[in-house]
């Protein structure tokens, strides 16, 4: 019985100094600790989100917009690729109906007026 009591003063005595006011901190080792942790945390997450401003402001910097060329150049292409799709799609559903001849060749055969 006498480790175990010893046990359960040691105990006491751990806890009684850890929770004991710190001099010259003002505030016990136990919220000392939690403190600083939180204090920490709340640290790295700012440097976090600054990292990542700092990275996004970066790319920024090295964005170049398109031309205004470039704009129209792509507008065009998209243009032609919608047209021919549609006369494909056209062409396709005459050769249903019509019945007549392979679809290549209605595909690319001289547009009937």
């Amino acid at each position: 019985m006498g480790t175990g009591a010893s046990l359960a003063t040691g105990n006491k005595t751990f806890s009684r100094t850890f929770e004991a006011t710190v001099p010259g901190f003002g505030v016990s080792l136990s919220n000392l600790i939690t403190d600083k942790t939180f204090y920490f945390l709340s640290v790295l997450e700012a440097r976090s989100f600054d990292s990542i401003y700092r990275h996004l402001n970066e790319l920024a910097d090295h964005f170049m917009p398109p031309e205004a060329w470039s704009i129209l150049r792509q507008a065009a292409v998209l243009d032609i690729r919608l047209h021919v799709k549609k006369t494909a799609l056209e062409r396709l559903s005459n050769v249903e109906t019509a019945g007549r001849g392979s679809a290549v060749s209605i595909l690319f055969a001289a547009p009937t007026p």
